[in-house]
């Protein structure tokens, strides 16, 4: 199980493609030739559009108990 960045919020899921998008294209431009001119290898992990749901904040309180023995 792996980790996820998100970004946004965007207006709509077309928004969300198009910075997808710009983003990996400007991050193609700048990688050097050895990168970008292996064919055979997948460059770039697949991306997720997702939509938050509800946000869950923990809430940890410690509980000390200090009993004389």
């Amino acid at each position: 199980m792996g980790t996820f960045e998100a970004r946004g919020p965007y207006n709509t899921q077309r928004a969300a493609e198009a910075e997808i998008i710009r983003d990996t294209k400007e991050l193609w431009e700048g990688s050097c030739a050895c990168l970008t001119s292996d064919k055979n290898r997948e460059w770039c992990k697949p991306l997720h559009i997702v939509k938050v749901i509800r946000t869950a904040q923990p809430k940890i309180e410690a509980n000390v108990k200090l009993e004389t023995v």
